[in-house]
């Protein structure tokens, strides 16, 4: 509060946050309904991605299930990669701080998360989601728009309609996303550029002050998963399981990059 300044208060335009369980092959968000648990989100999952760039640690001390977990602040690629980063439930308490290079090294267990926000639309109208990517799942989004010279924020939309089993460096295989993807045009290009406008006022005011949002945090879902280790696909040697997504991306922003799937059944 100021005498010669109003107060900025930006209500988060961020409808849930959504998380991928490599264990499942699945998606999920909080429910709506207080004490409602999870919820599915059930396949095709389609979203047009606003914004690619934001970050934060997730992840737990230890495997033990009750092991304390780790809440951050949001980094992003443009604004800010300093993380804070404290125990669940103890937000007073900073344990770390620093790039994530520098926070790998002094947490055990802690993940590189992804916050890919994006616009869905669950049959309840075009809505911001935050959909969270770590691990696994996170490293087939990224080698899916590297190999394919993909701008996530070009006018295409991106669907996961399957999964497929992958292997990694350590622990046992999980399933993984397949993304594909398909143009957008007119009305979808127009409400997308609405919301992003909308998302980045909230982003600035975010990390004006401090990177701290209310996002729900992780549920108990890991990417090891407990199935048969007949994978179809192995995880390239070269980038570990936790997947420190500091390399940059070559992008051919609208245009060019993996040929668009035609005729999907977008809901946008």
């Amino acid at each position: 509060m100021s005498r010669t300044r109003e107060e900025v208060r930006v209500e988060s335009p961020v409808k849930a946050t959504i998380f991928y369980n490599g264990e499942k092959g699945s998606f999920g968000r909080m429910s709506d309904v207080e004490g409602g648990g999870i919820q599915d989100v059930p396949l095709p999952l389609h979203f047009v991605v606003l914004d690619n760039s934001t970050h934060r640690v997730t992840g737990k001390k230890s495997l033990d299930k009750d092991a304390p977990r780790y809440r951050s602040t949001l980094g992003h690629d443009s604004r800010t990669k300093k993380l804070r980063v404290w125990i669940n439930g103890a937000s007073e308490k900073t344990i770390a701080e620093g790039t994530w290079g520098a926070i790998q090294e002094q947490l055990p267990g802690a993940k590189y998360t992804r916050c890919i926000y994006a616009m869905c639309n669950f049959g309840d109208g075009n809505q911001i989601y935050c959909i969270q990517l770590h691990g696994r799942a996170l490293f087939c989004w990224m080698d899916y728009l590297k190999k394919n010279n993909i701008d996530p924020c070009s006018n295409i939309a991106f669907s996961v309609k399957k999964t497929e089993m992958m292997e990694g460096n350590v622990g046992k295989p999980s399933l993984v996303p397949v993304f594909t993807n398909s143009p957008i045009q007119g009305d979808t290009v127009k409400a997308a550029g609405e919301m992003d406008n909308v998302l980045q006022a909230w982003l600035d005011v975010i990390f004006a002050e401090g990177g701290v949002d209310s996002s729900a945090a992780i549920p108990e879902e890991e990417d090891a998963a407990q199935s048969p280790r007949s994978a179809s696909r192995p995880a390239p040697q070269s980038f570990p399981d936790d997947f420190p997504t500091d390399e940059h991306v070559p992008a051919a922003r609208y245009g060019g990059g993996a040929p668009a799937t035609e005729g999907d059944d977008l809901p946008f």
